[in-house]
C-alpha cells in the first residue's frame, strides 16, 4: 500500500481498456508540514443529520466523435469548476481534459470493435475538494502502448502531462470496464497488462514518477483483490510500480473487517494504520459488523454513557450514505440525550477519566509533557469539551459536532464555557496536536512524549518553527499546566 500525498489538488483518471490518472504531490513525495499541523482551530463540521452525507458533486458530458469535442470539454470543464467555486484548478484540469478527450478521439474510437454512438466520448468530473478528479471513457478496445515523440511532433506525449502539472504519481486501473474474458482470454489480458505496466513504469522513473496501481473490486477487473495485487506487482518486478489500495476497495472485494484491520497495521513503507475498534458495543468481544437494528436495540437496552460518549466522534467517511444518515439519526438519540445527563452518569464519566489517568499512561512517562494522557493535554481536553456536548447538547444544537475545537467554540457561544477558559483549552489542544504531528515526522511512528532534550527535541522545535529548545519546553509546560486548571474547574475532578 502506497500513500500519496498531494499538494496541487488535481487528479486525473482515462478509461478505455486502461483508465489512466494523475496525482499531484509535493517535491520528493513529502507533504509540507504545514499541512499537519493546524495553525488555527478548524471549521465546525457540518451539522448533525444527513447533510453530513451529502454526496461529492459530480458533473458528466457526453461527447461525439468530432474534434471539437475537445473545445466542448474544455468549456464545461470551466463552467463547472466554476460552479463548484473551484477556479485555482481550471488551467491545470483544462490541460488533462484536453489531453484525455484528444486521446480517446485519436485512439479510443478508432480502436473500438463496434459502432460508434453519437455521443461515445464520457467526460466526469468529480469534486473531491481540494481536489479535482476528470475520467473520460471512450468505447476503444485498443491497449496503451508507449513511444518516443519526435522533438516536432504534436502528439505522444500523453504521460508527459503527468510532468507538466506536475505530479509524482500516475494512477493505474486496469480492465475495470471494457476487458470481456471472450474477447481477450485471462492469461493474455495478465500477460499484456504486465508487459505495458512494466515499460509504463520504465518510462515513469525516467520522469521521476510512480506507478500507483489500483485495485478495482469488480469482476472484470485485471487487478481485483489483494492477492492479484500481489501477483501482479511480482510479475512487473518494477521499483516504480507500487499499489494504491484504499479502505472501500478492499470491503467491496469482501475482505474481511479482522482481515482489513490486519492489513492496515501490517509492516509497510509508510508507518501502519492502528484500526481501535475496541469501543464499539460489546468491546472486543463484539461483532465488528452488525445490523443497524442490532445497533438500535442494543443502544436502546445495554449501552452505558462511555458508549454515548465514544458517539460523538461518530461521523460520516464512506459508504451507503442513507444508511450513515439514518445511523447518525439514531446516534444523535444516544450521544445528545434528552434533558442531558443524569447525576449518575456525570459522576461515572469522572470515575473513568480519573481510572485512566491512572492506569492508561505508559509506565515512566512524564506527566508533564505527554501531549495526549498528561496534565492539561488533549484527553483533558476533549473530556471536558465531550461532557459539555453530553450534558447540553440536546438543547444546544450547535454542540452537534464532531471537532473539538468546533465544539469549544460552540460552548463558549453559548456561555457555558468563558472566554478566557476556552482559549487556554484551545491553545493547549493546538499545541499539543502539533507536538504529536512533529514527532510523527521526526520518528517515523506515533509518539506522544515531548522529550525534555536531545536531538528529538532538536528536530520538533525546527518542524514548528521554534525558537529555542528550552524555551518551548517551557511554554509548553506553562500552556499545559493553564489547561489543566480550566479542566478540573470544569470536570470537577
Amino acid at each position: 500500500m502506497t500513500a500519496h500525498r498531494a499538494a496541487l489538488p488535481v487528479t486525473t483518471e482515462v478509461s478505455g481498456v486502461t483508465r489512466v490518472g494523475f496525482r499531484t504531490a509535493a517535491p520528493q513525495g513529502v507533504r509540507p508540514v504545514s499541512h499537519l499541523l493546524p495553525s488555527q482551530p478548524q471549521a465546525s463540521p457540518p451539522p448533525a443529520g444527513a447533510a453530513r452525507c451529502r454526496p461529492q458533486p459530480t458533473a458528466t458530458c457526453l461527447l461525439g466523435p468530432r474534434p471539437e469535442s475537445v473545445k466542448t470539454g474544455r468549456g464545461f470543464t470551466r463552467a463547472t469548476l466554476a460552479e463548484w467555486d473551484m477556479p485555482a484548478l481550471t488551467d491545470a484540469a483544462e490541460l488533462v481534459v484536453s489531453e484525455l478527450v484528444t486521446n480517446a478521439l485519436r485512439h479510443g474510437i478508432p480502436s473500438a470493435c463496434q459502432l460508434v454512438s453519437e455521443h461515445c466520448v464520457r467526460l466526469r468530473l468529480l469534486a473531491q475538494a481540494p481536489f479535482v478528479m476528470c475520467m473520460v471513457t471512450d468505447p476503444g478496445h485498443g491497449i496503451p502502448v508507449l513511444r518516443d515523440s519526435d522533438p516536432a511532433a504534436e502528439s505522444g506525449r500523453g504521460l508527459t502531462v503527468v510532468e507538466v502539472i506536475p505530479a509524482q504519481n500516475l494512477l493505474l486501473v486496469l480492465g475495470e470496464y471494457i476487458w470481456e474474458q471472450q474477447v481477450i482470454p485471462p492469461p493474455e489480458q495478465w500477460k499484456t497488462g504486465v508487459h505495458n505496466v512494466r515499460e509504463l513504469g520504465k518510462y515513469a522513473a525516467d520522469l521521476g514518477l510512480q506507478i500507483a496501481l489500483e485495485l478495482e473490486p469488480f469482476k472484470l477487473s485485471l487487478v481485483n483483490d489483494v492477492d492479484s495485487m500481489v501477483r501482479f506487482l511480482d510479475d512487473v518486478n518494477h521499483p516504480a510500480v507500487q499499489a494504491n489500495i484504499d479502505i472501500s476497495h478492499l470491503q467491496l472485494s469482501k475482505v474481511p473487517p479482522e482481515e482489513l484491520r490486519r492489513l492496515l497495521s501490517a509492516p509497510a513503507p509508510d508507518p501502519p494504520l492502528g484500526v481501535d475498534a475496541d469501543l464499539r458495543p460489546e468491546g472486543r468481544q463484539g461483532p465488528l459488523v452488525r445490523s443497524l437494528a442490532a445497533y438500535r436495540q442494543y443502544y436502546e437496552r445495554w449501552s452505558h454513557v462511555w458508549e454515548a460518549q465514544a458517539l460523538l466522534r461518530a461521523r460520516y467517511v464512506a459508504g451507503d450514505t442513507a444508511l450513515a444518515g439514518r445511523f447518525l439519526e439514531l446516534a444523535d438519540g444516544v450521544r445528545y440525550p434528552a434533558g442531558g445527563l443524569t447525576p449518575e452518569q456525570v459522576t461515572e464519566i469522572r470515575r473513568i477519566k480519573a481510572r485512566v489517568d491512572s492506569e492508561r499512561l505508559p509506565r515512566g512517562a512524564d506527566p508533564a509533557l505527554h501531549a495526549k494522557l498528561g496534565r492539561g493535554g488533549l484527553a483533558d481536553i476533549e473530556w471536558t469539551v465531550q461532557l459539555l456536548q453530553l450534558r447540553y447538547g440536546y438543547e444546544q444544537s450547535e454542540l452537534h459536532t464532531t471537532g473539538t475545537l468546533s465544539a469549544l467554540e460552540a460552548a463558549r457561544r453559548a456561555e457555558l464555557v468563558d472566554g478566557a477558559d476556552a482559549l487556554s483549552l484551545s491553545r493547549a489542544w493546538i499545541l499539543a496536536s502539533r507536538v504529536r504531528n512533529a514527532l510523527m515526522l521526526v520518528r517515523g511512528r506515533p509518539a506522544d512524549e515531548l522529550p525534555r532534550h536531545g536531538p528529538e527535541l532538536a528536530g520538533v522545535v525546527r518542524i514548528l518553527h521554534a525558537p529555542e529548545a528550552g524555551a518551548f519546553v517551557d511554554d509548553y509546560l506553562r500552556t499545559a499546566r493553564r489547561a489543566r486548571q480550566v479542566f478540573e474547574r470544569l470536570f470537577g475532578l
